[in-house]
């Protein structure tokens, strides 16, 4: 009887020790999967996923030899960060301007900038991103991707004329349409013309991601935006100089920036609560977003940028220029006067008045926004029932 109830309680703990086993692996397990799906390792995948687009790249280091621009038809650039219209969080992308040509006829010519393979051409719509309905002077506003090793890639937008050598392998590329293409060029190699109208350089190092995003499972759908270096950065010598001094911001950062968050404070990129951060391309993708940082070229302008202020894309100046680095719970709702901008967000503010925003800087992470449009501080008491929470 007695080594009947051994051999019992024998079992019962060998069934208690499996429970035990079983138990702390399928909470490990768990524990796996769920610090798996950090929005670290999210973004990890998103940006394999991007890398994997193009398995093609070619196995050597990039030198950036040439800029895109020969320096005598250089007129400038404006740094990364720059917000307008759809582009409500800063653009991952500087713009390039050539000098005004005669007849503006789209000749002046686009380079590679360092040995590569270009990898995708696209035609862009007839419609430029953003909600002021502007249609662009030329039907033909190309976009060509470039895979400079398997580590750095160019992303060029806005080419109004593609280089004999890439039509000669693409053929016709209706607008709206996208062709992968594998078409090895050295650097100096023309890709392309444009004219005076600025044009973008997307550069993606796969190698290097910002740290200035509190929460980087926001940009899985833009996994490049935290990757991008801006150009200031992997050149040296003569061509650095002349990046700077074409540069239209004379302070540090050169290069400008796109990462501001700071935890538990107002600066930075903020997106609407159930809205899961940046939305892939599509009907006013940016209407969730919001943005509080400072200007792309004078980082003493603070601006206010919205995709949606009564249903459209705006960007404001905040009078006064609150310094939004040190706004945190502890001060409360900030009323702020917004004031219309004078030839964009970079050309400084005006006097004209275009509303009124209350901003509360709430615990882990959300801020509360109410917008009154045409108001003035007079005219706002407190939040309504129109107010609205984002997150990051």
């Amino acid at each position: 009887m007695n080594r009947n109830k051994n051999g019992f309680a024998h079992i019962l703990l060998i069934l208690t020790i499996v429970g035990i086993i079983l138990a702390v692996g399928t909470f490990g397990i768990m524990g796996y999967q769920k610090q798996n799906n950090t929005p670290q390792q999210k973004n990890q995948r998103a940006v394999n996923a991007f890398a994997a687009k193009y398995t093609n790249c070619p196995k050597t280091d990039a030198v950036f030899s040439y800029l895109p621009l020969a320096e005598e038809n250089f007129d400038s650039w404006i740094p990364l960060g720059k917000v307008a219209d759809g582009h409500v969080i800063p653009a991952d992308h500087v713009y390039l301007s050539a000098k005004q040509q005669a007849g503006d006829g789209y000749n002046v010519p686009v380079v590679m900038p360092s040995d590569g393979r270009i990898v995708q051409v696209n035609n862009l719509p007839a419609q430029y991103v953003g909600d002021k309905n502007v249609t662009k002077s030329t039907t033909k506003d190309y976009n060509i991707t470039i895979a400079h090793s398997c580590r750095y890639f160019s992303i060029f937008i806005h080419l109004h004329r593609l280089s004999d050598v890439i039509v000669n392998k693409v053929g016709n590329v209706s607008p709206g349409a996208t062709k992968k293409v594998s078409i090895d060029m050295q650097a100096g190699d023309v890709i392309g013309y444009v004219g005076s109208a600025p044009f973008d350089w997307s550069l993606i190092d796969t190698q290097t991601t910002l740290s200035g995003f509190i929460n980087p499972g926001n940009y899985v759908n833009q996994p490049q935006l935290l990757h991008i270096v801006d150009p200031i950065s992997i050149y040296t010598g003569v061509l650095r100089n002349v990046l700077i001094a074409k540069d239209r911001k004379k302070a540090e950062p050169y290069g400008g920036r796109v990462d501001w968050d700071q935890p538990g404070k107002l600066i930075g990129n903020w997106f609407r609560v159930g809205t899961n951060g940046v939305q892939k391309g599509g009907n006013r993708y940016w209407d969730n977003q919001l943005a509080i940082v400072p200007d792309a070229i004078d980082n003493d302008l603070k601006i206010y940028s919205t995709g949606n202020w009564n249903g459209v894309a705006r960007q404001f100046v905040m009078q006064g220029n609150p310094d939004i680095a040190n706004i945190t719970p502890a001060d409360g709702v900030k009323k702020i006067q917004l004031l219309q901008v004078s030839n964009g967000p970079s050309g400084g503010s005006t006097d004209q008045p275009a509303g009124v925003v209350l901003l509360q800087v709430l615990d882990n992470e959300k801020l509360r926004v109410e917008q009154f449009l045409n108001a003035t501080l007079e005219q706002v008491q407190g939040f309504t029932a129109a107010a609205k929470t984002y997150e990051r």
